[in-house]
């Protein structure tokens, strides 16, 4: 029998990588209103990542509203054995009412780190996300890992399986369209640069489309050259997180558009 003590945990409970299919590992869901995370074995349309018939996590958006509608699923505490750390997990967002999947990092006396974040239906498969979680060793303090799904409705699903952790920072993606992310790149000079879409049917500036999709649906990188936002002589850059070294060489592709009135120089 499992010692049912709050102080005593097992191996199990210390673990953040999880598939699921055995038990929740580390993660738990905490009962601060009426919806809450459920282990659930796939069936029908609603499967897992792993075998495609085995366990996932989910939030059923139809589960009582009332008190609140945040379900938060998190670890026991853990103590970090290296600076970086790289924490990737698959998502399922799917539906008209979705509402937003937050990760975020939380230690005692500090304000939750927001790590991650989604929002609106992403289709009816799974997604892998994959974020660097970075660790002060020497002030020895223990952090909690929390994903947080905020209803907007009760027409949807959101579901995470496979939560890994290895040591390390995340290495950045071989490859990147846009539509889900900026996949890790930040922007440097004068920060103009945005992931944009023209979903609304009107941006400012920057194409109708995007070329990965050729619709308004679609997702690319932006930066507005124009004198008064970026003065002659500036930059603005967009940098990407560090990748895996190469062992032979490698090709380069990316697509660019370029206005018509005097863009600067990419």
């Amino acid at each position: 029998m499992r010692d049912c003590n709050p102080t005593v945990t097992t191996e199990s409970d210390q673990e953040v990588s999880c598939n699921f299919e055995r038990d929740s590992c580390s993660w738990h869901t905490v009962h601060l209103t009426d919806a809450h995370w459920h282990r659930v074995k796939g069936h029908g349309s609603e499967y897992d990542h792993t075998t495609g018939q085995g366990f996932f996590m989910f939030l059923d958006p139809t589960d009582p509203p009332a008190r609140g509608q945040a379900a938060v699923l998190l670890t026991r505490p853990q103590v970090p054995l290296v600076p970086k750390e790289c924490l990737s997990f698959w998502y399922h967002l799917y539906g008209p009412q979705i509402g937003t999947l937050h990760l975020a990092m939380r230690k005692d006396g500090e304000e939750d780190t927001l790590l991650w974040s989604r929002s609106g239906t992403h289709g009816n498969h799974w997604h892998q996300a994959w974020v660097t979680l970075h660790h002060q060793l020497e002030v020895n303090t223990k952090y909690q890992l929390l994903f947080e799904g905020l209803r907007n409705g009760y027409h949807g699903t959101m579901a995470l399986d496979d939560v890994a952790v290895r040591p390390g920072p995340c290495w950045a993606p071989r490859s990147c369209s846009f539509e889900d992310s900026d996949c890790g790149f930040s922007p440097g000079g004068l920060g103009l640069w945005k992931r944009q879409g023209n979903a609304s049917g009107y941006v400012p500036w920057g194409p109708w489309t995007d070329h990965t999709t050729e619709t308004a649906q679609g997702h690319y990188m932006v930066v507005d050259t124009s004198p008064n936002v970026l003065p002659k002589g500036q930059v603005a850059s967009l940098t990407s997180e560090e990748h895996q070294p190469l062992t032979q060489p490698a090709c380069l592709t990316f697509w660019y558009h370029l206005s018509l009135h005097n863009p600067g120089r990419v």
